[in-house]
């Protein structure tokens, strides 16, 4: 049994994170990596 499994993304191509964290436990994934230049104005909101 897999215990992690998760995706890697740029961050600038998700417009929203909260349903994109949803569908992600939809789909069984636990763990993501976020790739970005710089920080999000909205980082506390993701954390």
């Amino acid at each position: 049994m897999i215990s992690e499994s998760g995706i890697w993304t740029w961050g600038h191509v998700i417009y929203d994170y909260r349903g994109f964290l949803k569908n992600m436990r939809s789909l069984g994934m636990n763990k993501i990596t976020i790739w970005n230049d710089y920080a999000p104005i909205n980082a506390s909101e993701i954390v």
